[in-house]
């Protein structure tokens, strides 16, 4: 019961950014960077294309645990795609490879702290969220952006069909369930009235810098 409380909060953030369809096959937390406005807009395939020709190459080592160059690639394509929100805009770039050592050092960290879900639940929670937007897309009055990106992602194994079977899906609701109950963990001291997002990020903050500190991060490509 416990952990199923700990993952209703991360669920209910991703049902509220049901459009970043990136976030589910780039496993990047949800982070306030600058939006990036691109000239040309690419195609979601695209994306999915610049994360196949990275291969299996490495961008950096965050304490042993490698970050693939594909997440970073298809995080900087994925950011034009979904227009550059202040919720999906990951940078290019050196922006977009801090955000993903960012983010694998804060899940370090909750694993350490035993906040990692059970898998069961995990699975539960794809199948749930794969289920509401199957029933976004059968609404008539749907947004027409969501419907042409799932269109647009046919084939590419990250269509709507793919979220139970695609272990890349798996990974990014594990990855966010995990950091969003270090979040919940890191206010659990102040009273309810003062865990207010401000805070809360303040404190995620401080607690990646310190880990950040102390890390061992191999860049292996500076700019990618």
């Amino acid at each position: 019961m416990h952990a199923r409380r700990m993952m209703r909060h991360p669920t209910r953030r991703m049902r509220a950014a049901i459009l970043t369809f990136a976030a589910f096959m780039l496993g990047i937390v949800l982070v306030s960077i600058p939006q990036v406005v691109a000239q040309r807009k690419p195609a979601p395939r695209e994306a999915v294309q610049a994360g196949a020709a990275a291969g299996n190459q490495v961008a950096a080592v965050v304490n042993g645990v490698e970050i693939p160059l594909a997440r970073v690639k298809q995080a900087q394509l994925f950011s034009q795609v979904l227009g550059g929100t202040a919720e999906t805009a990951l940078g290019t770039g050196r922006r977009s490879l801090d955000a993903a050592i960012r983010q694998e050092l804060l899940f370090q960290e909750a694993v350490r702290r035993g906040l990692r879900p059970d898998p069961a639940i995990v699975q539960a929670e794809v199948v749930e969220q794969q289920q509401a937007v199957r029933a976004m897309l059968a609404d008539p009055n749907a947004d027409p952006k969501l419907k042409e990106l799932q269109a647009a992602l046919a084939g590419t194994g990250f269509a709507v069909e793919d979220y139970d079977t695609n272990q890349a899906v798996f990974a990014v609701f594990e990855r966010s369930a995990a950091i969003a109950a270090l979040r919940v963990q890191l206010v659990a001291d102040l009273p309810e009235s003062g865990r207010t997002a401000a805070v809360t990020e303040s404190r995620l903050d401080a607690l990646y810098q310190q880990l950040r500190a102390s890390a061992e991060v191999k860049i292996l490509v500076p700019n990618p």
